[in-house]
């Protein structure tokens, strides 16, 4: 039977420098995915100063910004459930700035 030796040669490369490449890749995306959070909380932030500084929400859809909303809300369950943390930054930082936006749509609107 070969159950178990599968993760014994894993372990074994991983500990002495042989990593294959795609594991590589993998932890350079794992490490991504933390500047790419902050990004889109950045992408976020010029649609959440125009209409709180501006007091104008005219244009920006609610059904939209809910449904954004809703899926960064879903991710960030998501993530909880599976505790992965890049998920669960990224999803907070974004379903925070979502809710201010739709805030913004109801009270400015």
């Amino acid at each position: 039977m070969n159950i178990g030796y599968h993760h014994y040669h894993y372990r074994k490369k991983h500990t002495e420098g042989l990593v294959v490449e795609e594991n590589k890749l993998k932890f350079v995306i794992d490490h991504l995915v933390y500047a790419f959070s902050v990004l889109a909380v950045f992408v976020l932030l010029p649609q959440a100063l125009e209409i709180w500084i501006g007091q104008n929400a005219s244009g920006v859809s609610l059904i939209t910004w809910v449904g954004i909303l809703l899926g960064s809300l879903f991710w960030l369950s998501y993530g909880l459930i599976h505790k992965e943390k890049p998920i669960i930054i990224a999803n907070f930082a974004i379903a925070l700035m979502d809710f201010l936006i739709v805030l913004g749509i109801l009270i400015y609107g």
